[in-house]
């Protein structure tokens, strides 16, 4: 989907359809941190990396190409939109971190004991930040998201698109 298309369904099926590939795959991240703690084998770092470019990336641009300019195009008070932007700070926080570790990944088949053990402690560091980023999303956006769902419809229909 691209960062401005209208979902095929309803914003909150959506988040929570890309909230479940992201835990599915943080499992499988996570397992591969694991394998840091165990191995000196090499890790699929193009699976790793596809994971956070379908996932990671694309669920961070849907939201901020599409829910996030939804929500505050619906003037939703200012609890809502300090947890957008709380929400848009964890996603450049998370961004970073993934950046960072695309960059010690490509350097793990090198790296020490000592040093994969650190790599895997940063993956399931970031594990942790993705399913409770989510989990936020789920029990704080997601309730606006289900009960503004006609408005935000109508705003998305209405503004102009990006091309």
């Amino acid at each position: 989907m691209a960062n401005d298309e209208l979902p095929s369904q309803d914003l909150p099926e959506e988040m929570l359809r890309q909230h479940a590939a992201v835990s599915e795959w943080a499992q499988v991240l996570e397992a591969a941190g694991q394998l840091l703690d165990q191995t000196s084998g090499e890790l699929d770092q193009g699976a790793i990396e596809r994971f956070f470019k379908h996932n990671v990336h694309d669920h961070i641009q849907f939201e901020e190409g599409v829910v996030f300019p939804a929500v505050l195009g619906t003037d939703p008070g200012p609890a809502i939109e300090a947890l957008i932007h709380e929400l848009r700070k964890e996603h450049i926080a998370i961004s970073r971190t993934v950046g960072a570790l695309f960059v010690a990944l490509r350097g793990a088949h090198r790296a020490d004991e000592a040093q994969r053990r650190a790599l895997s402690r940063e993956v399931k560091r970031l594990v942790e930040a993705l399913l409770l980023h989510a989990a936020k999303e789920d029990d704080q956006l997601l309730p606006y998201l289900t009960e503004h769902q006609q408005a935000l419809v109508a705003y998305l229909r209405t503004r102009p698109r990006r091309r």
